[in-house]
């Protein structure tokens, strides 16, 4: 009885099956097959992508002190997916600095109008002076194409304002940053104001957006 409960139990049953395959061997033809180099190509680029994307966010976090970003209608988004890959401006400003002008457009619009046609190359993060924050919401109202220091990054912001010294006298101020956080200039209003075909383009390049013969022109002229 023995014997016959071997020889019918499959599981115990070491002949090989029809086909001259032996027992233990894959159901399905390729299921132990070696991946194809395209495959193995495909996760080591899926693999090198995210290490990418964390470093990007950490770099981001270590030059901006913040892992979200506000924007208009108060929700938050990730640092990461907001200025990873673009030039970025910091906009220290308030609702009541003084607006320049040149050539009839002022700044603010000047600005708009830049970070609406580079959106996925160009960033503005607004940075308010106040410590409450409570202005940054009002601020944000009628700029989506704008991001924010979140009201509770009371800290990051402070630490902004005491370290480039843009005080509300010297205000609206832009500090710019290339596409590797490293920081430009400082001058990124005359930039805006007196070379707004371009500026964004250079500071692409990793340029300061502003010679001072163009700045003296418009200074002159403006």
């Amino acid at each position: 009885a023995a014997g016959m409960a071997t020889a019918m139990d499959p599981a115990l049953d070491e002949r090989p099956a029809g086909g001259g395959e032996a027992r233990g061997q894959p159901l399905l033809d390729g299921a132990m097959d070696e991946p194809e180099p395209t495959m193995l190509a495909e996760a080591a680029g899926k693999t090198e992508a995210a290490a990418a994307t964390a470093a990007a966010r950490e770099e981001l976090i270590y030059t901006f002190g913040v892992r979200e970003l506000m924007v208009a209608g108060g929700d938050r988004v990730p640092i990461e997916r907001a200025l990873a890959g673009k030039v970025v401006a910091l906009l220290f400003s308030s609702p009541d600095a003084n607006e320049p002008v040149a050539q009839g457009l002022s700044f603010t619009s000047r600005l708009r109008q830049l970070a609406k046609h580079y959106e996925h190359e160009f960033a503005v993060v607004f940075v308010s002076g106040r410590s409450d924050g409570d202005d940054i919401a009002t601020y944000l109202e009628d700029k989506p194409e704008y991001f924010a220091m979140p009201p509770d990054a009371v800290s990051t912001r402070e630490s902004l304002v005491d370290e480039f010294g843009f005080t509300p006298a010297y205000q609206p101020a832009l500090v710019v940053f290339g596409t590797d956080s490293v920081r430009l200039t400082t001058w990124g209003r005359s930039a805006i104001m007196y070379n707004p075909e371009f500026c964004v383009l250079e500071w692409k390049y990793g340029r300061s957006g502003l010679d001072y013969s163009k700045w003296l022109i418009g200074r002159i002229f403006g």
